[in-house]
């Protein structure tokens, strides 16, 4: 629950129309605090020059929230519903589609949104299990983190889910 992965700044990670992230995780209580960060790359920090690009996390409210900007600087959240079984492992996929966002649980649609229409290209670094220069770290277990430079299909998540390569 204090660990976190620092990718740096990965071009191949400034995705801008279309992307999927996909990860198991187990947070240590049901009842969740703060902001836990579970992949992004997103950089608000004062003086830093705006650098807002994308992030998946969940919030105290237990619900997920994807987070995008278009010009680096404001941000569009979109959340799904209320989360239930924190503290089991859950798989959560979010696909964003220009705009279109869906979120999945263990194989399963459980919401969709819309985002900005397009990502920003953020030179902030990526973070795996935090975001925001290594901020807002998730309190519980990850595993399987992916980042997919396209928008999985509801069938190719049901098979993340059940453990099919894609």
């Amino acid at each position: 629950s204090d660990d976190y992965i620092n990718i740096g700044n990965e071009a191949n990670l400034n995705l801008s129309t279309n992307l999927s992230i996909s990860v198991w995780v187990k947070f240590t209580s049901a009842t969740i605090t703060g902001v836990n960060g579970l992949f992004g790359k997103w950089d608000s920090v004062t003086g830093s020059g705006n650098q807002k690009g994308y992030f998946l996390a969940v919030l105290d409210d237990e619900k997920l929230y994807f987070y995008t900007s278009s010009n680096g600087s404001n941000a569009t959240a979109v959340s799904s519903p209320v989360l239930t079984d924190l503290d089991k492992w859950n798989h959560f996929t979010v696909t964003y589609n220009a705009g279109a966002v869906t979120f999945y649980r263990n194989g399963v649609s459980i919401g969709t949104g819309t985002g900005e229409s397009s990502i920003f290209a953020s030179s902030a670094n990526a973070y795996i299990g935090a975001y925001q220069n290594g901020l807002n770290l998730v309190n519980g277990e990850m595993s399987k983190v992916q980042v997919f430079n396209n928008t999985l299909t509801a069938t190719e998540v049901k098979e993340l889910y059940s453990g099919a390569s894609v």
